[in-house]
């Protein structure tokens, strides 16, 4: 198994969403709102994100192997299926992505996550029973 680090900005990594699989032993969606509302301020903040494990299962296609939660929430987002919380900045509270100001849209889409590709491992070499 070999793994390799890269940086993706987030607008890519939603443009090709169609690349990547939840496989079903992941978890369904459990986040809350405001938990989900959490994560895109944390993004908009510029703050850290923890890592995000995809499985690459061929050149066009990957498994999010950890990030799931995560990764959902940021592509609601983008779809508008998410508004941040009322309590947020008056500058961006309760608005949705479309409803962005300018240059926050773009210091969103350009925000980087860390990425862990997985190549080479087994459908079983990294789950837990």
């Amino acid at each position: 198994m070999e793994m390799e680090l890269r940086s993706r900005a987030i607008d890519k990594v939603y443009r090709r969403r169609d690349r990547i699989e939840m496989p079903d032993f992941q978890r369904e969606q459990v986040w809350t709102l405001p938990k989900k509302q959490l994560l895109i301020d944390s993004i908009l903040r510029g703050w850290h994100l923890p890592k995000f494990y995809f499985r690459k299962v061929d050149e066009n296609t990957f498994e999010c192997v950890d990030g799931q939660q995560r990764l959902t929430a940021i592509f609601e987002f983008f779809d508008g299926g998410l508004a941040l919380s009322s309590d947020t900045a008056a500058q961006v509270g309760a608005k949705t992505y479309k409803d962005l100001p300018e240059p926050i849209l773009d210091d969103f889409d350009d925000f980087e996550i860390e990425i862990e590709e997985i190549e080479d491992a087994s459908d079983t070499g990294y789950r837990h029973s």
